[in-house]
C-alpha cells in the first residue's frame, strides 16, 4: 500500500524482537518463562500470576496464562531433549547411567511417568498417559536409548508393562526392583486390614477430645472476661498445652505415605505420652487442693482411650 504522498508502507521490525517474541506472538518469550517458573517452580494460582503481570504493566487474561504455561512446557521439554549430547557426556564422565522408571497418580486423574539416573538424580524425560501400559514405556525407552545408549542396569517397580518394554528395549541390562515399591508393597499386604480397622475406631474415639480442645479454646477466647479469675486462666492455659501435644503433629512421619507413616498409630503414641504428663500434673493439683476441671476431663478422656481393648490390641500388632 501507498500513502497519500506516494511513500509505500513498510513495516520494519528490529531482528533482535524477532528473536525474542515467537511469529505471530503478542508477548516475548521472557514472559512465558516468567509465567512458566511462577505456575510450575512456584506453585502459583493462575490468577495470581495474573496480578502479578499486571503489577508489571502487563495485561493478559487467564486463558492467555493457561495458553502460556502449556507453552513453556513444550518449550522446556524440547530444550531438555535438546540437551541430550550434554547429559550423555555428563553420565560417561561418570561411568554411565543408571535408569530407574517410576510411575505415580492420583485418583481418576492420568499416571505419571517418570524416567530418571539413579545415580544423579536427574530426570530423563517424563510423560503422561490414560494407563501405565507397554506401548508407552516403549515410546520412551526407545528414545532414550537412541539418545544415550544402554543403562548400566534398570530399576523399577513391580510393573509388568515397564519390566517387559525394558526387557525388550535393553536386553542383557540387569534390571532390579526397586527396593521402595517392594517394601511398600509388603507393608501394605501385611498393615493394610489391621490398621484400616485402628484408624476407624481412632476416628470415633477423638471425637471427644476434639470437643474439649474446641470448650478449651472458646473459653480461653473469653478470658478478658473481669470475672474469670488468674488462676482459671492459667488452669486453662494448662490443659491447651497438653491438647495442642496430642494433636501436634509438624515434622513428624517421613512424608513417604502409608505403610511407611502411620498416622493414628504416631497419634496414639503421643497420646500416652501426653497421658502419663496428665496424670502428675492431676497428682501435683490434688496434693494443692486445686481442681482443674477441664485437666480432669482431658485424663478422663485419655484413659478411657488408652484403656480400650480393641484398640490395645491392634496397637500392639
Amino acid at each position: 500500500m501507498a500513502c497519500d504522498l506516494g511513500h509505500s508502507q513498510i513495516i520494519l521490525e528490529p531482528e533482535h524482537l524477532q528473536q525474542l517474541v515467537p511469529k505471530y506472538a503478542t508477548f516475548g518469550l521472557d514472559v512465558t518463562v516468567r509465567i512458566g517458573l511462577q505456575r510450575f517452580w512456584e506453585g502459583k494460582r493462575v490468577v495470581d500470576i495474573q496480578k502479578d503481570l499486571e503489577n508489571q504493566g502487563i495485561h493478559i487474561s487467564e486463558n492467555s496464562v493457561i495458553n502460556h504455561s502449556i507453552r513453556f512446557l513444550a518449550y522446556f521439554l524440547a530444550v531438555h531433549r535438546e540437551s541430550s549430547p550434554q547429559l550423555k557426556a555428563i553420565f560417561q564422565r561418570s561411568g554411565g547411567y543408571i535408569l530407574q522408571i517410576d510411575s505415580s497418580s492420583e485418583e481418576n486423574s492420568q499416571k505419571l511417568l517418570l524416567f530418571l539416573d539413579g545415580l544423579t538424580g536427574i530426570i530423563l524425560d517424563a510423560v503422561t498417559s490414560p494407563a501405565a501400559d507397554y506401548e508407552h514405556y516403549r515410546i520412551v525407552l526407545e528414545r532414550l536409548k537412541t539418545f544415550l545408549g544402554n543403562p548400566l542396569q534398570i530399576v523399577s517397580d513391580l510393573g509388568k508393562a515397564e519390566a517387559k518394554a525394558a526387557d525388550l528395549l535393553f536386553p542383557g541390562v540387569l534390571h532390579r526392583l526397586c527396593h521402595f515399591h517392594f517394601l511398600r508393597a509388603v507393608g501394605v499386604a501385611i498393615l493394610q486390614t489391621p490398621y484400616d480397622s485402628f484408624h476407624t475406631l481412632m476416628k470415633k474415639k477423638v471425637k471427644k477430645l476434639w470437643k474439649l480442645r474446641k470448650t478449651v479454646y472458646e473459653m480461653l477466647e473469653k478470658s478478658t472476661d473481669c470475672f474469670r479469675s488468674e488462676l482459671t486462666n492459667k488452669a486453662l492455659s494448662e490443659v491447651q498445652l497438653f491438647v495442642e501435644r496430642v494433636f501436634d503433629s509438624k515434622g513428624l512421619g517421613s512424608g513417604l505415605g502409608f505403610p511407611f507413616d502411620l498416622g493414628s498409630v504416631e497419634f496414639y503414641t503421643r497420646c500416652r505420652l501426653v497421658a502419663a504428663s496428665v496424670q502428675t500434673s492431676v497428682q501435683l493439683n490434688a496434693e494443692l487442693l486445686v481442681v482443674n476441671r477441664p485437666l480432669l476431663n482431658l485424663d478422663r478422656l485419655l484413659q478411657e482411650l488408652l484403656a480400650d481393648p480393641e484398640l490395645n490390641t491392634l496397637y500392639s500388632l
